[in-house]
């Protein structure tokens, strides 16, 4: 019984997780989205929530987050007519400098060096 009770658990705590990554999927875009906040969300502690998360997805929630930013923001710089800036702002980071630092720490380049060899654009 035990046993039984302890998968039942883990299930039910798989699931919680996961329901998170799918709210992350669809609000990354807004800025004000908190690790405590989703730690809330589930009934979990901050600190367990972040173990479980990264258990489940290799990742912390937070770099989950970022890379979901930062896909977006590739998405939207092949528009010539949107901003670098534009284009961070409409994926959730709540600075343009602190998106530049996160995008070159990931990606390995500024995100005007990957607009131009991505897309041609230099803007």
């Amino acid at each position: 019984i035990k046993s039984c009770k302890k998968q039942y658990i883990n299930k039910n705590t798989s699931t919680r997780i996961d329901d998170i990554r799918c709210f992350i999927d669809k609000n990354f875009t807004d800025n004000s989205i908190s690790v405590s906040e989703m730690a809330k969300r589930t009934g979990m502690s901050e600190g367990y929530f972040r173990k479980q998360f990264l258990k489940q997805f290799r990742l912390q929630p937070s770099q989950y987050i970022i890379l979901k930013r930062i896909d977006n923001v590739k998405k939207l710089m092949k528009y010539s007519f949107m901003t670098i800036e534009e284009c961070a702002l409409q994926s959730g980071f709540s600075t343009v400098q602190y998106f530049g630092r996160v995008f070159k720490k990931n990606t390995g380049i500024t995100p005007a060096q990957y607009r131009k060899k991505e897309y041609g654009i230099r803007k």
